[in-house]
């Protein structure tokens, strides 16, 4: 009986490659303080287009906005309680051949 060799679907490179994806796209964000929010958790950012298209409407960006991964959150209490969050994001809406980025 022979014995069969099967490739580890989770290999060091591959693990290493999805790591270095999540710097893609990183947006550090300042909200009003929540402590119902963490480190891990994934949450939904809807941002809108900074350049307005023909119809002069500013719509939805398809290639920021999506699920974000939260990577480090900084907590400032001062005048307010304000939080400066981290976020990390390894996928897109929509393809990045289809996403028109200005229009």
């Amino acid at each position: 009986m022979g014995l069969t060799t099967i490739p580890s679907e989770g290999d060091i490179l591959s693990a290493n490659a999805y790591i270095e994806n999540m710097d893609g796209t990183v947006l550090t964000i300042n909200i009003y303080g929540d402590f119902k929010l963490s480190v891990g958790m994934v949450i939904t950012c809807n941002i809108m287009k900074s350049v307005e298209n023909a119809d002069n409407k500013r719509g939805k960006d398809k290639y920021l906005s999506g699920k974000y991964l939260v990577t480090s959150i900084d907590h400032r209490f001062e005048d307010e309680y304000i939080m400066q969050v981290l976020l990390k994001k390894d996928s897109y809406i929509e393809s990045l051949d289809t996403i028109d980025k200005i229009g």
